[in-house]
């Protein structure tokens, strides 16, 4: 196997935590920093696969709420009778739909007014 040779600058605080390292461990320097870049490599990949299973989740939370949402908007809609006119088994998963909307926009709402989706940092009117 042929490796690749690379330059990489140091601050001399880090050069110097290597050498040390590397006599305490009685190994080459170039050895030090290739574990430390192959550790740091495998903590990347198990963060960035933690952060897609959970943006996963969040999509699939958001598409929920967002036909959640939908079912109430028609509910508020809907004239006054067209309830009997569905099946019950229908009307009563219309009901749920309703009140798991209005469950997840209470939550919505508290995280709001507990400043969860303020940011110091940026103006997002304009998004």
């Amino acid at each position: 196997m042929t490796k690749e040779r690379r330059t990489v600058r140091l601050d001399p605080e880090t050069e110097e935590q290597i050498v040390e390292l590397a006599k305490r461990m009685k190994i080459p320097v170039s050895s030090v920093i290739r574990i430390f870049i192959s550790d740091g490599l495998s903590k990347f990949d198990r963060r960035y696969e933690s952060f897609i299973e959970r943006l996963d989740r969040i999509e699939k939370v958001m598409h929920m709420t967002h036909t959640m949402a939908a079912a109430g908007v028609a509910a508020v809609l809907l004239p006054d009778g067209v309830g009997h006119r569905l099946s019950s088994s229908a009307a009563e998963q219309f009901r749920s739909r309703v009140d798991s909307s209005v469950y997840f926009g209470s939550g919505i709402k508290s995280g709001h007014d507990n400043g969860a989706f303020t940011t110091e940092d940026e103006d997002v009117s304009a998004n």
